[in-house]
């Protein structure tokens, strides 16, 4: 019976081949609407199972929404309970959140259920016009989230950093990276003409004409690293003008490196755009893992650039947190005082420590039985002390609430 069934299939090929082998007009998109019947009776004649890995999407998109989700709720209520106000960098993240919200919904329901996961000889035709347009929509919500978490960023990163010039590179960032995020836009969305050619041209049977999305995804995976790494360098490179030793250079330095994770994700998502093209002929199941890596980018910005503000949160509720610090500082000045009080101790009589009374010398003030008293200060500076960060006399100094956030 399988011969049977391997032999129909091959002459249900013939056609393609033929049309191919002559030169015909006969595209590999149009192709696609020939290829479930045979590809379906070649799986079964060879008892190839059937490949799905809709349930492992749809579990890791609703685990890192929701997570995503949790993160960016605490950082706006802490903001509203510590009565800090909302800033340019908080509506920045809100709006990812608004954004990413259809987007998370469409990759659990909208392309999981028409086939993302399977192979699309296993699925119905309108179930493939269906994933087509949802994954339309997935496209250009991508692009507008990545290009609200880099704003995020940047909108935080001109709060914090009080130097002109530091700040005339961060405007100018943003004005470029809202620029390329409001151009790619566009480009996704209108990347075919007409629009609905996307999810239309699968069947060969529609007219139109549309942009390689494989060179548009990966020029903007690209510019998009690119600011990634021009963001991480800016505050580094500023690490050195602060007057702290290399333990704390490092600590303010691992902070700032949080986003270099969301970097490496990046990263590691153009492999995924291998496969994804306008020419796939199996597209169901070979834009499945660009679809993974693009979920794990997003979430995990969010997830990092709500990170300082959960530190600060766990600190109100658990105070004890802030107390091991505080403990730690405090045993360290104690120790600091009973040594001073024990090299005092040790001096000759007639000598304390940090004063002294100069009877010898005359002075002008002196009058009658009054006495000069002079007191001197030797003050030493240690790891443990406090350390401004940023210069108070600047105009462009900031806010209590951001020397908070960074502390």
């Amino acid at each position: 019976m399988n011969i049977w069934l391997l032999a129909l299939a091959v002459l249900a090929t013939a056609p393609k081949a033929f049309s191919q082998s002559t030169g015909s007009s006969l595209s590999g998109i149009d192709a696609v609407a020939e290829m479930p019947a045979c590809a379906n009776l070649t799986s079964v004649a060879c008892n190839q199972p059937i490949r799905d890995k809709s349930k492992q999407y749809i579990a890791l998109n609703n685990t890192f929404g929701v997570l995503a989700g949790v993160f960016v709720l605490q950082r706006l209520a802490y903001k509203i309970w510590a009565k800090m106000g909302l800033s340019g960098d908080d509506w920045m993240a809100l709006a990812a959140v608004i954004v990413g919200i259809p987007s998370t919904t469409i990759s659990a329901h909208g392309v999981t259920k028409p086939g993302l996961g399977r192979d699309i000889w296993t699925l119905q035709p309108a179930d493939i016009t269906r994933f087509g347009l949802f994954f339309w929509i997935l496209e250009w919500t991508y692009f507008a989230e990545v290009a609200l978490l880099k704003l995020s960023v940047l909108l935080f990163y001109i709060r914090i950093f009080p130097s002109p010039a530091v700040r005339r590179l961060l405007w100018g960032t943003f004005i470029f990276t809202t620029l390329y995020g409001i151009a790619f836009l566009l480009v996704a969305i209108f990347q075919c003409t007409p629009v609905k050619f996307y999810w239309e041209k699968w069947d060969g049977l529609h007219q139109g004409t549309c942009l390689d999305i494989n060179a548009i995804a990966w020029t903007n995976a690209a510019i998009s690293i690119a600011v990634d790494i021009w963001v991480l360098v800016i505050p580094l490179w500023q690490l050195k003008s602060l007057n702290l030793d290399w333990r704390r250079k490092v600590g303010v330095g691992v902070m700032f490196c949080l986003g270099a994770f969301v970097t490496v994700v990046s990263i590691l998502r153009l492999r995924s755009l291998i496969q994804f093209g306008t020419d796939s002929l199996n597209p169901t199941w070979d834009f499945y893992d660009v679809s993974v890596w693009s979920v794990v980018e997003i979430n995990t910005g969010l997830i990092c650039i709500c990170l300082p503000s959960l530190r600060l949160l766990l600190v109100r509720i658990f105070p004890k947190l802030q107390g091991t610090t505080e403990r730690y500082y405090g045993r360290n000045s104690k120790r600091n005082r009973t040594a001073s009080n024990r090299r005092s101790s040790r001096l000759p009589l007639g000598h304390s420590a940090g004063s002294h009374v100069d009877r010898s010398q005359p002075h002008p003030d002196i009058e009658g039985n009054r006495i000069a008293y002079h007191t001197s200060y030797t003050v030493e500076y240690g790891d443990n002390d406090e350390v401004q960060l940023v210069n108070m006399n600047d105009k462009f100094s900031a806010r209590s609430d951001v020397r908070s956030e960074v502390s």
